[in-house]
């Protein structure tokens, strides 16, 4: 089963569901639903979820190396490069690199007599071949005609190590002559040499990362059992490109994130880590506009990303027997030529599967070359064209997004970045918007808010010396002074005051159990509202389909469990509490949420990124407000001291979190005895019918 890693903020295991439920469906399909290739395209939408597609490639030809003089046929090549018109290929354990054009009429043999395991390949602009050879443990120089012009080995500088490994495995070049090797064990990163082969040092080189379990032992052995331990070092690279404006690419498997990087000068990752990436990504290339093609070893998928790291398709699969042209099985590299065609080379198969865009794809490629070179208004016509044959396309909406933001029609732009679920074109865009319309109207609503201040102040004087409005002063104290009313507004005591509050809820009776079920209800509503009217900035919410009931769970279950397990947990350890003052104080303690919400959700619709800690501040001072009333309502409603109130705290935390888990076994359980009955009810019924 193909299994794909999310790196976003979204969890890893809905994704890798959302993936095997995608190419499931995909498998049980008709042929002809892919355009008759033997298997799905898929992309990603706005919002990270993974969508069928149009067929990106279709496969065209096998190049098997049949016309090789000598030993015809591959044997577990590692590597392939296009320079040209011209395919290189590292065939591994026939210690050669053989030159094919790209029709696949064999051309030459490069290094017959000299190389040993050779498992990775470079060609630079003039044409010499660079091979990495693992088993000399050599990279060597060719020229175009094949003649040994330089090697390059072991650096013999103190600072490469007298431990490091050099054992080259694939190699890039850069236009000063640089090489960049992937060594195998090198932890170090890519080994930097210079055209005459000095050592340059190590570049790219990944981290180690955090390690909980470390962490936890560095808390608590002695120095000597910490000596004792195996040091956590880093993975090294596995793979590496060059792309077309020189900067490097390199892949790393066993990473949890950034496994494929585009390095700068400064060794610093470009490419953003939510890119959807397999764990398993083996071969690597860059074409000339910058678009990424990575190959997964293990499922024999294809990816291509643009320039940015978004997600263009994904297609191919695992040939498990079935012989089908386009299937793969273990796949080791992947070339583009200029035309955009593909080669994939399989070290299983022997052979090299070669891939043609599509129509759509050719489209595709044509609006991002636009888009991503700035030419926004000549991309919209394209953009258009490819959201004709596919309206779930998001980039295309993010590019003509791009083209009316560029002619000042932010609305449009606004409209489109939504579409796309592309937050950061939607703020700009809502920014200049939004300064439009201060810039067209800040007088008005400044004269506004003064002439509404001035008449406030000059109705409360009148108020004083003539009770000018008394009838509606008087109306109002007189609701205040109602039950449920007065119960109510006890909320604003517990906010300002939550000693006396708290303890007037114990001992006075300051409210009751319908003023506390209002409270909840004023919950329920604001969270509601938040989850379904918060910006879209700041909605992580926003896009799924959400059913209302699910909403309101929630908050029901959540608040049901705290009050339950608190307070079985305080009955006990000598907790006075009773289970009517836990959730009446436990609701009351939620009053900034319920006063403050909606103003925070109302105010984030006014808001762009830029003003995003506005926004985190009011939310995080909300939350932080209502986690110290909670701790006050421990302590007055139970009678404990500070220390008793964190531990009873935690334990409720604790007690919740078994239940939860015995509710799941429950539900487990109660669903078998369920199917169990229906299974003996349909056999009695087949039986009855039988007779």
């Amino acid at each position: 089963m193909r299994h794909v890693r999310s790196l976003k903020h979204r969890g890893q295991r809905g994704l890798l569901l959302t993936v095997v439920m995608l190419l499931v469906w995909g498998l049980w399909m008709p042929v002809q639903a892919f355009a008759n290739v033997p298997y799905p395209t898929y992309t990603l939408d706005g919002t990270g979820h993974l969508v069928f597609t149009q067929t990106s490639y279709t496969p065209m030809d096998v190049i098997a190396g049949n016309q090789i003089p000598g030993t015809p046929g591959f044997s577990s090549p590692d590597d392939i490069f296009i320079h040209g018109n011209k395919l290189y290929v590292a065939d591994t354990y026939n210690s050669r690199v053989v030159v094919f054009n790209l029709q696949g009429a064999y051309l030459q043999t490069i290094g017959a007599n000299i190389l040993s395991q050779p498992k990775g390949i470079f060609v630079d602009p003039a044409g010499n071949v660079y091979v990495a050879d693992s088993g000399n443990q050599y990279v060597y120089k060719f020229s175009p005609a094949g003649r040994l012009l330089q090697k390059f080995g072991r650096p013999a500088s103190p600072l490469f190590g007298a431990q490091t490994p050099y054992v080259p495995e694939r190699l890039v070049v850069d236009s000063q002559g640089n090489l960049f090797i992937v060594s195998q064990g090198s932890v170090q990163g890519l080994i930097e040499l210079s055209p005459q082969g000095a050592f340059e040092g190590f570049f790219g080189g990944n981290s180690a990362g955090f390690d909980p379990v470390r962490f936890i032992e560095r808390l608590f052995y002695t120095r000597t059992q910490l000596n004792q331990l195996q040091a956590v070092l880093p993975p090294s690279p596995t793979n590496v490109a060059l792309g077309p404006n020189g900067l490097v690419y390199t892949v790393t498997q066993g990473l949890q994130s950034q496994i494929i990087k585009r390095l700068n000068f400064l060794g610093t990752n470009l490419l953003p880590s939510s890119m959807l990436v397999s764990p398993n990504i083996g071969g690597i290339t860059v074409d000339q506009h910058g678009d990424i093609f990575a190959v997964d070893s293990l499922t024999g998928e294809i990816y291509e990303y643009d320039r940015d790291g978004n997600l263009l398709s994904a297609f191919g699969g695992s040939d498990v027997g079935n012989q089908r042209l386009g299937l793969l099985k273990t796949p080791s590299a992947v070339a583009v030529s200029s035309t955009g065609q593909l080669f994939v080379l399989d070290k299983a198969l022997n052979d090299i599967q070669v891939y043609n865009p599509t129509a759509f794809t050719r489209l595709v490629h044509q609006a991002l070359s636009l888009y991503l070179d700035g030419h926004y208004l000549s991309s919209i016509r394209p953009w258009t064209q490819v959201l004709r044959l596919n309206s779930m396309f998001d980039l295309a909406h993010v590019g003509i997004g791009m083209a009316y933001f560029k002619q000042g029609n932010y609305a449009k732009a606004l409209h489109q970045f939504e579409l796309a679920h592309y937050k950061n074109g939607y703020s700009n865009a809502y920014w200049e918007l939004r300064r439009r319309w201060l810039m067209a109207h800040a007088a008005g609503v400044l004269i506004t808010i003064v002439l509404l201040s001035v008449l406030w102040s000059i109705t409360k004087r009148l108020h004083r010396r003539f009770g000018f409005g008394h009838r509606v002063v008087n109306a109002w104290r007189r609701v205040k002074t109602r039950k449920l009313m007065a119960e109510s507004l006890h909320l604003l005591r517990v906010m300002r005051h939550p000693v006396d509050g708290f303890a007037e809820i114990r001992f006075d009776r300051k409210t009751s159990l319908w003023s506390a079920h209002l409270m909840f209800l004023a919950v329920i509503v604001v969270h509601v509202v938040s989850v379904y009217r918060t910006n879209f900035l700041f909605n992580s919410a926003y896009g799924q389909v959400l059913n209302l009931s699910v909403v309101i769970l929630q908050v029901v279950i959540p608040l049901l469990a705290w009050v339950v397990v608190n307070y079985l947990v305080s009955a006990i350890n000598d907790g006075e509490g009773r289970l009517r003052e836990v959730y009446t104080g436990t609701l009351y303690a939620l009053g900034p949420y319920i006063v403050y919400g909606i103003p925070i959700t109302i105010m984030s619709l006014g808001l762009t990124f830029n003003e995003a800690v506005l926004y985190s501040f009011s939310q995080d001072g909300v939350f932080l407000w209502c986690g110290w009333l909670m701790f006050m309502m421990v302590m007055q409603i139970h009678g404990y001291e500070i220390g008793e109130s964190f531990k009873n705290i935690f334990s409720t935390l604790i007690g919740m979190l078994i239940l939860a888990v015995l509710l799941f076994i429950l539900f487990g359980l109660s669903m078998q005895v369920v199917d169990f009955v229906h299974s003996i009810g349909e056999e009695v019924i087949l039986r009855v019918q039988g007779q």
